[in-house]
Order: structure tokens, then C-alpha cells, then sequence
């Protein structure tokens, strides 16, 4: 079998191997922007004010999460730039009352008699969610640009699996403090120049 890429593009495995994001649990995701192009909205008093893009996103975001009767939206935030939100699934399958920390209680090595790697990974909830979010989202902006077709998004998304409540509520605050960070780094930028 040839090396398709001749090990000339590597990319980092973004996804945690041995664990299946359609199990209960919380989720951290980061989603930015292609090109990093701030046009969700703007930083002022350490508040975001959506542009028409950043409302089309909002939207879609508690949109994709109603599409899955077993997901809730927990904390989220809309930047200039980029999305952070808290997705907690919680379908009981796993036997689990409080869906958040039972990363440490389930199984491992997932993947082990998987024909399909590439595909299983796909057909994970997380993966669906986050696609339908980033599609519905993507082809809206697009009818009120008046194009069709164009990349909106970068195509990945960042997760991690949140593994206790101490870190939940990290990344909580993170996410609520997050557009008074991203104003005082672009104040420090604007004082550099």
C-alpha cells in the first residue's frame, strides 16, 4: 500500500482514540471561523454585539442541539471569530444519572474491531451535531452573501472530553469571560501599534 501523501501532510489526531463521543458526557468545542475572519460580531465593554452572521449562528447553534432529543446546550459563546460551546449528551444508555465526569467510568479501546475507522468516527454524535450546526449555519450565511457553495467554517472542530465538575465549571468560566479576554488582547494590540 503507497503512502497517498507521501507523509508530506501530517495532521495532528484531533479526537481522543479510545472514546466515543456519542457516550454520555460533556463536551467542550471550539469552531472558528475560515481564515479566522472576524464577522460573527464585535467586543464592546467586554460584551459581543452579533452581527447579522453571529444572530444566523446563534440560531443554528440551539437549532442543531433540538435536532437530538438526547443533547442540551450548556454554556456558549459567540466571538468575533469563533464559537465555544458546552454540549452535554445524556441518553442513559450508559447507565450513568449525571452524565458529566463519567469519563474515568467507561470502557476503552473503542476502535479495536472497527472495519471503518474513518466512518465510525463520523457517525459519532458529537461529529453529527457539530456538522449539521456548521452546514445549516454555513449554507444561511451564504444565502445572505448571495453566494452558494462557499466554505464558511474551518474543517475541523476542536473538543475535549470534560472529565469532572471542577473542569465543567472551568470551562464555564471560560466561556463567559472569554469576549473580556478577546478585548483586552486586541486593546493590547492596538497599543503595540
Amino acid at each position: 500500500m503507497t503512502n497517498l501523501y507521501q507523509n508530506k501532510y501530517k495532521f495532528k489526531q484531533m479526537r481522543l482514540q479510545s472514546w466515543d463521543y456519542s457516550w454520555d458526557g460533556a463536551y467542550f468545542v471550539t469552531v472558528k471561523v475560515e481564515n479566522n475572519i472576524k464577522c460573527l460580531g464585535k467586543v464592546v465593554n467586554g460584551k459581543v454585539q452579533l452581527s447579522k452572521f453571529g444572530d444566523i449562528v446563534k440560531k443554528h447553534w440551539t437549532d442543531s442541539l433540538e435536532h437530538y432529543s438526547v443533547c442540551r446546550s450548556d454554556e456558549f459563546a459567540i466571538m468575533p471569530d469563533h464559537f465555544h460551546g458546552i454540549v452535554i449528551i445524556h441518553s442513559g444508555r450508559n447507565g450513568f444519572n449525571n452524565p458529566v465526569g463519567q469519563f474515568m467510568n467507561c470502557p476503552t479501546g473503542v476502535y479495536k474491531n472497527v472495519n471503518n475507522y474513518r466512518i465510525y468516527r463520523r457517525n459519532m454524535l458529537l461529529a453529527k451535531i457539530i456538522g449539521r450546526f456548521k452546514m445549516q449555519s454555513a449554507k444561511e450565511i451564504n444565502i445572505l452573501k448571495d453566494i452558494s457553495g462557499q466554505k464558511f467554517w474551518q474543517f475541523r472542530f476542536r473538543d475535549r472530553v470534560i472529565r469532572n465538575e471542577k473542569e465543567l465549571n472551568h470551562y464555564r468560566e471560560y466561556i463567559r469571560n472569554n469576549p473580556i479576554a478577546f478585548q483586552e488582547k486586541l486593546d493590547v494590540v492596538r497599543v503595540k501599534k
